[in-house]
């Protein structure tokens, strides 16, 4: 399995902003520092609402 990391907008629709194989990718793909991204996952683990954007976890099958 592996990991791919959205970043995306925080509304119904969810669009992307950004996407990486780990956090450091994602953080340099989105301009953000790796804490930030960090951090947004901590407070969207414990509840708090996102007001501009979300970091998605997915795991993805390898097809070999």
């Amino acid at each position: 399995m592996e990991k791919l990391y959205f970043m995306v907008m925080a509304d119904e629709l969810e669009w992307p902003i950004a996407v990486g194989n780990s956090i450091e990718e994602l953080a340099r793909d989105s301009g953000k520092s790796e804490m930030t991204i960090y951090q947004k996952m901590r407070s969207q683990r414990v509840g708090k609402k996102s007001r501009d954007y979300k970091v998605e976890v997915v795991e993805v099958e390898n097809e070999n």
